[in-house]
């Protein structure tokens, strides 16, 4: 590979699974929208462990959505709804400083600004 940090980001349409209307549409909804609140969940628990390279991961975000051509950099986040009550008890079950899904929101939004300006110089 290229030696630098990939970013993973798979998505349930991606599931040999996916069937529009059917029956299992709403269950894989379920699951992929917790899997994504893990992973801004994990990008903060990392971050408040002081683990989080910014430089490596604002270039590997970069890459990938340059990539994928689909959003810009940085991307706008708005946090769906589901992911609330997720956010939450991952937050309470491991006696995360920030404990609501507003400030959750709020500090992932602090650090894809970060990433931004790092990437962006």
């Amino acid at each position: 590979g290229s030696g630098g940090p990939r970013l993973l980001i798979p998505t349930f349409r991606d599931s040999p699974s996916w069937e529009s209307g059917s029956p299992k549409t709403s269950r894989l909804y379920r699951t992929a929208a917790a899997s994504r609140a893990r992973d801004v969940f994990d990008i903060l628990l990392i971050d408040s462990l002081g683990e989080l390279n910014y430089s490596e991961t604002a270039a590997a975000a970069l890459r990938v959505l340059e990539q994928r051509a689909t959003h810009a950099f940085p991307p706008a986040f708005i946090m769906p709804g589901e992911w609330h009550s997720e956010l939450e008890t991952l937050a309470g079950e491991l006696d995360f400083p920030i404990k609501s899904s507003a400030e959750i929101e709020k500090r992932f939004r602090e650090i894809i600004r970060e990433l931004g300006r790092i990437a962006l110089g």
